[in-house]
């Protein structure tokens, strides 16, 4: 347990966030138990980050937290909803509801790479470690949604929205998820190159169309077409 609270340890996680040695950490000889305990390991690591963060925030702007918890009790008695959905909704409880989307999230993205690959390639890969390399590859979008939440902290959504701080925000947005989309592609066609060999624009295109289908139908789901 000591190491968990060492700087060292948290160095490590960090080079392995956004400097990881892939050659290392994808060799041939690690088996794929190690690449899938590795790639939630550091998922989980960056989702405790985010968590710690939001109780942070939330600790600090008790007041208007609370004062959203009680808006949003009452929105959901007049609308008949259950205890148990308020209770994932409300702060700051609604990032374990985060979690367990981002979870069903990868893992669709993760069987849907993993089928594309298996039909731009001859040679069969293995699903876990696939499902490693795509826990460590979205393992970013925690840190983007850090930014995010920061963010929507500091610029709320509601009341007085100048087109200025809406702009702000928006730019924020953009330029995270870029960040994240990039780096989540260099780790997947690195690691994907080094662990299984695969050449690296048919790891472009297998993480693309899949992050790409992904984003679409989030899209497409939250709009309602």
């Amino acid at each position: 347990m000591k190491k968990y609270i060492t700087t060292e340890y948290h160095k490590m996680q960090f080079r392995n966030l956004f400097f990881p040695k892939i050659s290392s950490i994808y060799a041939d000889h690690r088996s794929d138990r190690e690449l899938f305990q590795f790639g939630f390991s550091i998922f989980l690591y960056s989702y405790l980050l985010y968590f710690l963060l939001y109780l942070g925030v939330f600790f600090i702007g008790y007041d208007h937290f609370s004062n959203l918890n009680a808006v949003m009790a009452k929105e959901f008695a007049t609308k008949g909803h259950s205890a148990f959905s308020l209770f994932l909704n409300r702060y700051p409880w609604n990032a374990i509801y985060l979690f367990a989307s981002l979870m069903m999230v990868v893992i669709f993205l993760s069987f849907l790479s993993y089928l594309i690959a298996s039909i731009l390639e001859t040679e069969k890969r293995t699903i876990r470690a696939h499902i490693g390399i795509c826990l460590h590859s979205n393992a970013n979008i925690m840190i983007f949604l850090m930014f995010i939440f920061i963010a929507n902290t500091f610029f709320p959504t509601t009341g007085n929205f100048s087109i200025v701080m809406f702009g702000g925000l928006m730019s924020i947005w953009i330029l995270g998820f870029l960040f994240a989309n990039i780096l989540s592609t260099y780790i997947f066609v690195k690691a994907s190159n080094s662990f299984f060999h695969q050449p690296k624009r048919r790891a472009i295109v297998t993480w693309l169309l899949s992050i790409w289908f992904v984003v679409y139908t989030i899209f497409g789901i939250i709009s309602g077409s």
